[in-house]
């Protein structure tokens, strides 16, 4: 035993004491943290269908001849964007949602202004934290999905004295029963959105189109003891094909994708190289603490092809040098590009692209958002490939 006598002494037994409480509390929080996530074991319905890389399908937009830029970093309001959320290809134009501005805009092929709807705010049009949007484009039909699980209606008004002038007109507010919606999709006559929120352990809630009502929820994804983390790992991006009346869905942090029909059946599942990122650690409930790999496969995009036959999916890899990102300026620089058929075949392509958007057969939308937030539209053939 050491008796702390004297001045001297008592100041040194004190910091001994402060040292040996902190380096009890290290390992205590340690031990409180446990293991990394995700974690195989916990996924549902884990893929064993690894996608690797393969042909090369696309160029880098950059280097392309024939693309129109849509946003300009000063200027006329309407070509400076805050936050581009998402935006969708018409056959005659550019949907495009800033969220920044609370904005829906629409544009030409050729990148000219047409039309602004909306506004941030809480009443009719108006528009709170906007997480989505998808186009009916049979009835020129928009819908913005907000993450209280608001659904926001908006027309495309086609005059009929001719095309150049088509306006943005709001339509309605759908309500639903789901909240804390991070992702949508529209399948004509539902939605179906990706929530965690919903007090049970299904991610994707089914809505009626008209109505909004809850018809289904289904989509347990990632199952620990840890509710609070599952509900976080259960964020992600929704693709539905109207074609196939499917859904598909991927996670922000787990580089697996599942189709689903929509009774809730998975049909696929597809995995990214080596699978699991570690990239989420839990502390105790309540609290997670994130951490980038050193190189990973978060999936960014789902996007269905021109014709509806086959899933666009793309991820980013964090192992790219700082130089390299700069000067190609893309927002999400390297990245992993896979299609996959409908009938669950898939190859792998891959290319050093912007985030893909939207794509027709004879489109590719690409976001760039360095050094200022714009779109590249980029004219390409795809109909060779489907």
């Amino acid at each position: 035993m050491i008796y702390c006598a004297g001045f001297r002494m008592q100041n040194l037994c004190m910091a001994i004491l402060i040292f040996t409480i902190a380096i009890v509390q290290t390992v205590a929080s340690c031990q409180a943290q446990g293991v990394s996530h995700p974690r195989s074991e916990h996924l549902v319905h884990h893929s064993e269908q690894i996608l690797t890389q393969g042909l090369e399908l696309f160029e880098i937009a950059s280097a392309s001849r024939d693309s129109v830029t849509i946003g300009s970093e000063s200027g006329e309001m309407p070509y400076v964007f805050g936050r581009i959320v998402t935006a969708r290809l018409l056959s005659y134009g550019v949907l495009v949602l800033d969220a920044s501005y609370g904005e829906i805009r629409l544009f030409h092929l050729d990148g000219k202004h047409v039309a602004t709807a909306g506004s941030i705010g809480v009443g009719p049009g108006e528009l709170r934290n906007p997480v989505g949007m998808d186009v009916d484009p049979e009835r020129d039909r928009v819908f913005i999905y907000e993450s209280d699980g608001s659904i926001e209606e908006y027309e495309v008004v086609i005059p009929t004295s001719g095309t150049d002038g088509r306006n943005l007109r709001f339509v309605r507010t759908i309500s639903t029963p789901v909240s804390g919606v991070f992702s949508g999709c529209y399948l004509g006559e539902s939605f179906v959105l990706n929530s965690s929120s919903m007090g049970s352990a299904d991610i994707l809630h089914v809505v009626d189109a008209h109505s909004g009502s809850l018809l289904r929820s289904f989509g347990q994804f990632y199952d620990s003891s840890n509710d609070f983390l599952n509900r976080r790992i259960s964020r992600g991006t929704l693709s539905c094909s109207r074609a196939s009346q499917s859904v598909w869905f991927a996670s922000q942090f787990v580089p697996e994708v599942y189709k689903y029909s929509l009774n809730g059946e998975v049909m696929g599942a597809f995995r990214f190289g080596e699978g699991i990122s570690q990239a989420v650690s839990v502390g105790k409930e309540g609290q997670l603490t994130y951490r980038t790999p050193n190189e990973s496969n978060n999936i960014t995009s789902l996007v269905f092809t021109g014709r509806g036959q086959q899933v666009l999916v793309q991820s980013d890899v964090y192992s790219v040098d700082k130089r390299q990102q700069n000067e190609l300026g893309f927002e999400h620089v390297r990245s992993s590009t896979v299609l996959i058929g409908l009938n669950s075949d898939a190859k792998a392509v891959s290319g050093l692209l912007g985030k893909i958007l939207d794509m027709s057969t004879e489109h590719v939308l690409l976001l760039n958002s360095r050094p200022y937030p714009r779109l590249v539209l980029i004219s390409y053939d795809l109909s060779a490939q489907e």
